[in-house]
């Protein structure tokens, strides 16, 4: 074949390769079925990259222990049919499957395999209760020295925010190592409730990135807590179409 007929032929393939992935993902957004999606709790600092919000779901990280599965063994990169099921006011996950399953669903992969420790604390100087989460990961890269195990009745030593647990430390003997400063204020507590080895997967979907007109990604409307996001799905694959707050979608116009 000629050099400047194969050209052509390339550049005729990958026009047909990218017309068919739009199509592919335009027939998502015409033939499925809308669902929403809660956002899960961020930092708006941390979510724009250009003019794209990097957004990750409730249905992002899932107790396997409380939901219906077809296994116990999940394994990073397995790819994972995560059925969907309409609460009050947005879907949940109510399944998780290493095949297909009942419709809608949602096709993801496993990033992510760990347990987690849950710890209730008590704060001697008043009636609060905090929680701490200790996360385990399945595998080598985490330095057993950083894990901590605490038992009911151990005094220690945290810090909190937002009614949470960042840092929690125990005090050895009975005393305890911190100074509270400017920066930082430690308070004292006791631990009053264990709960250990719940096991969790993170699950990536093809969801995380949502695009939006120039310059408009960081509008103060992106940290507000009742934020929505309206996902098409269609055999598994998703498409975020649309954003909501307070149940009206945004318009960027």
């Amino acid at each position: 074949m000629e050099k400047g007929k194969l050209f052509y032929l390339i550049v005729a393939l990958q026009v047909v390769f990218l017309i068919g992935m739009i199509g592919y993902k335009q027939s998502t957004v015409w033939f499925g079925e809308k669902v929403l999606l809660k956002p899960i709790p961020y930092d708006p600092t941390d979510i724009l990259r250009g003019d794209f919000i990097n957004i990750r779901y409730e249905i992002s990280n899932i107790k396997i222990d409380s939901i219906k599965s077809d296994t116990k063994d999940f394994k990073r990169g397995d790819t994972i049919f995560v059925r969907l099921e309409k609460g009050k006011d947005y879907s949940n996950a109510v399944e998780v499957s290493t095949k297909k399953t009942a419709e809608p669903y949602i096709k993801g992969v496993v990033n992510e395999v760990y347990t987690k420790n849950v710890y209730t604390v008590k704060d001697a100087n008043s009636s609060n209760n905090y929680v701490y989460e200790e996360t385990v990961y399945d595998y080598g890269y985490q330095d057993s020295k950083s894990i901590q195990s605490f038992d009911v009745g151990d005094k220690v030593e945290f810090n909190e925010l937002n009614n949470r647990v960042s840092y929690l430390i125990k005090c050895p003997n009975g005393a305890c190592p911190y100074q509270s400063d400017m920066y930082t204020q430690y308070k004292i507590g006791n631990v009053i409730n264990v709960k250990k080895g719940i096991k969790e997967i993170g699950i990536g979907y093809p969801i995380e990135s949502y695009f939006v007109p120039k310059n408009q990604g960081n509008l103060p409307q992106f940290r507000a807590a009742d934020m929505l996001v309206e996902v098409a799905l269609w055999h598994g694959d998703a498409v975020a179409t649309n954003l909501l707050i307070n149940g009206q979608k945004i318009d960027f116009r």
